[in-house]
C-alpha cells in the first residue's frame, strides 16, 4: 500500500492512488490492461477525496471480481472496469468506517454519494444484468464454508507467521462446531452465532498481530494512522485510538487475506 513519505505519515497523492488501483485491477483481471481515464479517473479521484484507503478499494474490487468469476461456464467474460466496482467500493468503505468508528452523527452515508458529489455512477446505471450485484444474499452456512476454506489456505501460506497457525487451527475448530446446526437459525439463536463469530474474528486478529515481528506491527500501526487521519479531527482522542486499532486489524486481514468471520446481518439462512 502506497502511503507517500513515511516520515511525514502522508497518504498517496491522487495520481499515485490512481496508478496503484489501476495496477491492482490489471493484475486481478489476469493481466488485461484496464486504463483508468476520463470518467473512471474522476470516480477514483472522488474515492481519494473521500479518504477511502487503498486497501478498502481493493476489498470492493475483489467483491466485484468474485461476482464476475462466479458466472456459469460459457458466459462471456470481459475485463472488469473500475466503474463497475463503484458500488462495492462504497459499500466496503461504509463498513470500514463503521468498523473503526469513523461513521459519525451528522455524517452522510458515503454509499449514497456519487463519485464526485452526489450523482450515481453512470456505469451502475448502464451495467448489464450480469454486471449488477446479485440480489440473493449468501447463507450463513455458505459464509462459514468460505471462511473455513480461506483459513485452511492461510494455514499453509508461508506468508502467515508460523506462530499464528495454532490460533488459526483453533478458529477452524470453532467454526466447524458453529456450522453444525447453523442452517435455518432464527432470532436469539442466530444472534448468538453472530456474536460468537465477532468474538472469534477479534480474537484471531489479536493473535495473528501478536505473532508478527515488532517492526511489522509498527508498520501496520503507521499505515492505520494514515488511513484514519482524514477523519481524526472529528474524533476524541480515545475514539481515535480505537479507530486506529480497528484499522490496524483490518490492514492485517488484508495483508494475509484472512476472512472476515462476522458476516453482514443481511446474510441469509
Amino acid at each position: 500500500m502506497t502511503t507517500g513519505d513515511p516520515k511525514a505519515g502522508a497518504g498517496p497523492t491522487a495520481g499515485e492512488y490512481c496508478r496503484e488501483i489501476e495496477a491492482y485491477l490489471c493484475r486481478e483481471n489476469g493481466g488485461h490492461l484496464v486504463r483508468i481515464v476520463g470518467p473512471a479517473f474522476q470516480t477514483v479521484v472522488g474515492w481519494h477525496a473521500k479518504g477511502i484507503p487503498i486497501g478498502v478499494v481493493r476489498q470492493g474490487v475483489d467483491r466485484t471480481l468474485a461476482r464476475d468469476r462466479a458466472k456459469p461456464a460459457g458466459v462471456p467474460r470481459r475485463p472488469v472496469r473500475v466503474e463497475f466496482c463503484e458500488a462495492d467500493v462504497l459499500d466496503a468503505f461504509t463498513a470500514w468506517r463503521r468498523a473503526i468508528g469513523a461513521g459519525m452523527a451528522g455524517d452522510r452515508d458515503v454509499a449514497a454519494d456519487g463519485p464526485a458529489g452526489g450523482a450515481p455512477p453512470a456505469a451502475a446505471a448502464d451495467a448489464g444484468p450480469d454486471e449488477r450485484p446479485a440480489g440473493r444474499t449468501p447463507s450463513l452456512v455458505a459464509h462459514l464454508d468460505r471462511a473455513m476454506r480461506r483459513l485452511t489456505q492461510c494455514v499453509v501460506d508461508p506468508a502467515v507467521p508460523a506462530a499464528a497457525r495454532n490460533a488459526i487451527d483453533r478458529t477452524l475448530e470453532a467454526l466447524d462446531a458453529l456450522r453444525t446446526g447453523s442452517r435455518g437459525l432464527r432470532g436469539e439463536a442466530r444472534a448468538a452465532v453472530f456474536a460468537e463469530l465477532a468474538r472469534l474474528d477479534a480474537d484471531l486478529g489479536v493473535h495473528v498481530l501478536a505473532a508478527l515481528p515488532a517492526v511489522e506491527r509498527d508498520e501496520l500501526a503507521r499505515l492505520a494512522r494514515a488511513d484514519v487521519a482524514p477523519f481524526a479531527a472529528r474524533m476524541a482522542p480515545d475514539d481515535r485510538a480505537k479507530a486506529e486499532s480497528a484499522a490496524t486489524l483490518r490492514l492485517l486481514r488484508d495483508r494475509f487475506r484472512l476472512p472476515e468471520l462476522a458476516p453482514s446481518t443481511a446474510t441469509g439462512a
